[in-house]
């Protein structure tokens, strides 16, 4: 959309007002690099428009997309990288003054995927444990677990048979409402995409 202004708020929201577009910088400022994992932390959004969208952002000099090998990658540059002060300040305004999610509108998957990526891998144990998440109610699986060390944190439905931490028993709306809103504005990014 141009709105054909010189204003630099309307320049900007040329580049990044398009619908997906802050979430597909959301996930490469918390270190997505390849196309897939952009891909899993934005599911509703189609293969085609992510890449039209990271074609646009790269035209505009925020990203940096790789030869199209396997995986394919992208990379923001230091024009993209400093949208993180934007991204942040918009989710915490989001946390403050938006309602808080429906319980339909919760994805167990993205709330444990924004959870681990705030998670300090370094204060991790180096051998793999895993902490699990019992969902009295879900619209997907109602099982899941943390798989926490150093080197990983990530959420899987599949029980990965490592000493577990703790188990954690309640809903999808209890874990979304018990963060606080951090750098990573996890509280408000585990939202089913409409």
């Amino acid at each position: 959309m141009r709105y054909e202004q010189h204003c630099p708020i309307a320049l900007a929201a040329e580049v990044v007002g398009e619908p997906w577009t802050l979430l597909i910088i959301r996930e490469l400022l918390h270190g997505s690099t390849t196309l897939t994992d952009v891909a899993r932390g934005v599911p509703s959004m189609s293969g085609g428009l992510l890449t039209k969208r990271l074609r646009k952002l790269e035209t505009a000099g925020l990203v940096t997309l790789q030869p199209p090998e396997r995986p394919r990658s992208a990379e923001l540059t230091e024009a993209g990288r400093e949208l993180s002060a934007v991204v942040e300040t918009l989710g915490a305004w989001g946390a403050r003054w938006l309602p808080p999610p429906r319980h339909g509108d919760l994805d167990p998957a993205l709330l444990l995927r924004d959870i681990a990526r705030g998670i300090d891998r370094s204060a991790l144990p180096a051998n793999a444990v895993a902490v699990h998440f019992r969902f009295a109610e879900s619209p997907g699986p109602r099982w899941w677990w943390l798989v926490l060390s150093r080197t990983v944190a990530a959420p899987t439905v599949h029980d990965p048979r490592l000493p577990q931490a703790m188990r954690i028993d309640c809903t999808l709306g209890a874990l979304a409402r018990s963060g606080s809103v951090t750098r990573t504005g996890w509280k408000r990014c585990g939202r089913r995409p409409s």
